[in-house]
């Protein structure tokens, strides 16, 4: 993705994070009784061998922390695995990310979030890769194969064994975020074709539609990519209005009416390019994604004024409109 050069301001941290693999391994809380959610979360901006991006670990801590609140599940630190930067190697991922979710056993009922953010890219139609941080494509797609990138089409057959004995699947990628990879714009197009393609029974959300790149600013909140932000944002409860039918849940047909409805509009009037998310599938609609809870969303209304007034860029009058629906 081609850099923005715009103003910065940054209100949230990340300093500190205990990264789930290098903590003891927990098993399943087993004294809670019926469905559980649980969620594994990459995001890697810094990477060895290819040109860094901006905010995907920002994208990554954001979309942890909606989990972490009430209406997105109040899920505990045990119940997330969270892979950042350095940390985010492609053996990790696999070898203790799941080991990790093998002890969580989980069945029948119970929600699980894959949330990736960061680069991407193919080199055909079977062969799509999400790439780890060491991941060293030295010119040549075909070194995908060798190492440090995440075959997502194995990750696919992984989600299918979830789906296949009634875990509800959630998969977010904001990621085909540049067409400077080996792969180049053919890559870009197979990317997020396949993956929305290859269906297994999970709720897709993707940053774009195929052949598009994924926009991150400084100037979007406080410093993310378009789609997450729009994502979590829906999700915290603004996206509960949508359809005129307030009911204090999220499904998922409003949060993509509403991430739809912002996302490529704000592409286009601020950036002068085009980002189509894609949602899949409409048989999920009227599934309940997150719950809003009035306390926390007023909470994250404040901080979009407050991440407002810090920018150039006017963005009050969207805020204030959001915040005409909840008193504060």
């Amino acid at each position: 993705m081609k850099k923005l050069l715009l103003p910065v301001a940054v209100f949230l941290s990340i300093a500190c994070y205990q990264i789930a693999a290098q903590a003891p391994l927990k098993f399943r809380d087993t004294p809670i009784k019926g469905p559980q959610s649980f969620a594994i979360i990459v995001g890697i901006p810094k990477y060895k061998y290819v040109r860094p991006l901006s905010y995907a670990d920002k994208d990554a801590v954001l979309f942890r922390d909606f989990l972490k609140s009430p209406g997105g599940g109040a899920l505990k630190d045990d119940n997330i695995y969270m892979l950042l930067n350095e940390e985010a190697l492609a053996s990790a991922f696999w070898t203790k990310g799941f080991q990790w979710l093998r002890a969580k056993q989980l069945q029948k009922g119970d929600r699980l979030f894959i949330y990736l953010a960061g680069h991407g890219d193919a080199i055909d139609e079977d062969q799509y890769f999400f790439l780890s941080h060491d991941c060293n494509p030295a010119g040549d797609k075909n070194n995908y194969l060798v190492g440090g990138a995440i075959q997502l089409y194995n990750l696919k057959k992984k989600i299918a064994n979830e789906t296949t004995k009634g875990v509800e699947v959630v998969f977010v990628m904001d990621a085909c975020r540049s067409n400077e990879l080996p792969g180049g714009q053919q890559g870009l197009d197979y990317l997020n074709t396949v993956i929305s393609e290859k269906k297994v029974g999970e709720l897709m959300m993707l940053a774009t539609a195929a052949g598009q790149e994924s926009l991150e600013d400084a100037t979007i909140g406080n410093g993310h990519g378009l789609f997450t932000w729009y994502l979590v944002d829906g999700l915290s409860g603004v996206a509960d209005t949508e359809g005129g039918r307030a009911d204090s849940k999220v499904t998922f047909g409003k949060i993509k009416t509403y991430v739809d409805k912002n996302a490529p509009s704000v592409a286009q009037e601020r950036f002068k390019r085009k980002q189509d998310p894609f949602f899949c599938c409409t048989e999920f609609n009227d599934r309940i994604v997150s719950r809003v809870d009035a306390a926390y969303l007023q909470k994250w209304l404040k901080e979009k004024i407050a991440v407002a007034a810090t920018h150039l860029t006017v963005l009050h009058q969207p805020v204030m409109k959001d915040m005409q629906q909840i008193p504060i």
